[in-house]
């Protein structure tokens, strides 16, 4: 469901945070939340056009962006639902609805699914730091405020259509995955999309971040040695790294603020690299290229900024092989206004030595 909360300086720095960061669970869940999925149904949500803004197009003639509005919608659908049942089949049975179908479901079928929704970042308007949560409330009782949710989700799910490239500096899609109420109350896990209507290979890279968050999450339940976790993590980073710099980073020339040249990224990163077409950069995704690995820019978190919102980033190095993450740098400086962590936009050539620098750090360890 849509909500509007009013938030102090400190709670929007958090929820801008928790709520788009890297497969980051939205309250704490054990190890056996996330293990009973296996065994539970769950329904993958699908998108379906908003008939009010349907008919708001219509009437101003607005043809070119109607159509691009419903091809949107057919690209994410057909590649979710070819994706899922391979990427993502960790419950007994997968169905796939639209959220007006999920509506008409009794309460006490809704409450023993999990659902994965295509959903949007937190938004933020006006100067006192108004957050609005787009989300779905599908485990609610009442019937009527669940039809009330469902409207509210498909209104948050129209945007700029028309423009394939439009990413919008102020917003960001992700994936969550909800958890039935009961012991699971609350729980929900998300990863962040590259694109507003991803692509097969956006989809194989979030579902399987999800899947290894969730394998993570179980494999640390109840074990409560931090500084072991934390040295297995920076024998990990060492290890990863070494793999790194023997292995070709594959860039995607469109992540780039401005054009980039192999003479300007060497200059900042030494290691073997390619600048590759985006459709180049998928295909080492979709066929599981092991003799590469792959620089992607990820939508991190969610800021207010002077009534709005700005999307960080941080910049990930992925083994497309088994799309786990190897290495992920980002800017950790306090922004002076007291808005949280800043992060970085897309990507420059200069940052390219941020990264190389990490990689350096790292194998010191």
């Amino acid at each position: 469901m849509k909500k509007t909360i009013f938030l102090s300086v400190i709670a929007l720095a958090i929820i801008a945070f928790t709520n788009t960061s890297n497969a980051r669970p939205a309250k704490a869940a054990s190890g056996n939340t996330f293990s009973a999925l296996n065994g539970n149904k769950l329904i993958v949500v699908l998108l379906e056009s908003d008939d009010d803004y349907v008919a708001k197009l219509k009437k101003k003639h607005e043809d070119k962006e109607l159509e691009a509005y419903s091809n949107s919608i057919k690209t994410y659908n057909d590649n979710i639902q070819e994706i899922a049942p391979k990427y993502f089949n960790m419950g007994r049975t997968i169905e796939f609805k639209t959220p007006s179908e999920i509506a008409t479901m009794t309460v006490d079928d809704r409450n023993t699914c999990f659902f994965l929704l295509y959903n949007r970042a937190i938004s933020f308007e006006g100067m006192r730091g108004q957050a609005t949560d787009h989300g779905c409330d599908f485990y609610n009782k009442s019937q009527k405020d669940v039809a009330r949710s469902v409207k509210d989700y498909k209104e948050c799910t129209t945007f700029e259509w028309l423009d394939p490239k439009y990413k919008g500096e102020d917003d960001n899609r992700m994936l969550t995955l909800y958890m039935p109420r009961g012991n699971y109350e609350g729980s929900a896990v998300t990863q962040n999309l590259a694109s507003f209507v991803p692509t097969k290979a956006e989809l194989v890279l979030c579902l399987t971040q999800l899947t290894n968050t969730m394998t993570a999450n179980t494999a640390w339940t109840g074990k409560t040695d931090r500084k072991a976790r934390k040295e297995e993590m920076e024998k990990k980073n060492k290890e990863n790294v070494a793999i790194i710099q023997k292995k070709t980073l594959l860039i995607c020339k469109d992540n780039f603020e401005r054009a980039a040249t192999n003479e300007g990224v060497k200059a900042n990163y030494p290691y073997p690299f390619k600048l590759v077409s985006k459709a180049d950069f998928d295909n080492a995704i979709l066929t599981k290229d092991s003799s590469v690995c792959l620089l992607w820019v990820m939508p991190f978190m969610k800021m207010p900024n002077m009534g709005s919102g700005q999307v960080k980033y941080a910049h990930t190095i992925i083994d497309p092989a088994t799309c786990n993450t190897m290495l992920q740098v980002f800017s950790g400086k306090m922004v002076i206004n007291g808005f949280g962590m800043a992060g970085y936009q897309t990507i420059s050539v200069a940052q390219m030595h941020d990264i190389a620098d990490e990689m350096d750090k790292d194998s010191k360890k």
